[in-house]
């Protein structure tokens, strides 16, 4: 996904579902790119976080599939 679809969809989408602000969302979930997405897991893993939940918002099959090829690849090195 792209930044600018990622915060359509944060924006439009994951902001109205939790009723929180889409500013403070931006910097606790790990979304966007793959690059963004590993850098935020990064940090949380750093930071002792054990568990995550993953949540596609759309094309579920497409996204989990994408985010174990580009995202968990880049955890395991």
């Amino acid at each position: 996904i792209d930044d600018r679809r990622a915060d359509d969809v944060l924006d439009e989408r994951l902001a109205p579902i939790l009723q929180r602000p889409a500013e403070q969302l931006r910097k606790r979930l790990a979304f966007g790119s793959a690059e963004a997405v590993t850098e935020k897991l990064i940090a949380f893993r750093d930071n002792g976080v054990q568990r995550m939940f993953v949540w596609p918002v759309a094309d579920e099959i497409v996204q989990l599939q994408r985010f174990r090829e580009e995202v968990m690849n880049r955890l395991d090195s």
